[in-house]
């Protein structure tokens, strides 16, 4: 039963985590990876990268919706945008503008997506928000998302698991 809990907790704290991220998730699976048998780590780590990919997918949505309501994401004119007033502007302009055409592409999109996931750069919060506006395929960032967390979960608890039993 505790094992079931331990599991259904990571999955809910993966979506948590995923939505509001001063929660931290590679804290949260070090911790249970110190506290669980190393089998039940690796089902907890699957089910904190299910509930992150959960949670990114209703980022991604609200964001695909809010763009087109607003009409973000489509061709607009240089001349039609405020020209920016500081190079901090300038920078984040143009670095949304390069996660746009990143995203935006068949190929370089999810592999975008899947380093945000491993690396954490650029944020994954961002690279979810930027991916719906950027209309990526919804499944191709799922899977790219879950490939990518389940690594970096990985990564944090495995070796904690067996050094700690």
């Amino acid at each position: 039963m505790s094992d079931l809990l331990t599991i259904l907790s990571a999955l809910g704290f993966g979506v948590l985590s995923s939505i509001i991220p001063i929660f931290n998730s590679e804290l949260y699976v070090g911790v249970v990876a110190a506290a669980a048998q190393p089998s039940t780590t690796v089902l907890a780590v699957i089910a904190m990268a299910l509930g992150t990919v959960a949670g990114k997918v209703v980022l991604f949505v609200l964001a695909r919706g809010g763009s087109q309501k607003l009409g973000v994401g489509k061709a607009q004119s240089r001349d039609s945008l405020p020209p920016p007033t500081s190079r901090i502007r300038l920078w984040i302009r143009q670095t949304g503008d390069l996660l746009l055409t990143w995203l935006g592409d068949p190929r370089l999109g999810p592999l975008t997506i899947l380093a945000a996931a491993i690396f954490g750069i650029p944020p994954l919060f961002i690279v979810a928000v930027m991916a719906g506006v950027a209309r990526q395929n919804i499944v191709l960032f799922s899977v790219a998302v879950f490939v990518g967390r389940l690594a970096r979960f990985a990564m944090v608890a495995l070796p904690i698991a067996y050094a700690a039993h």
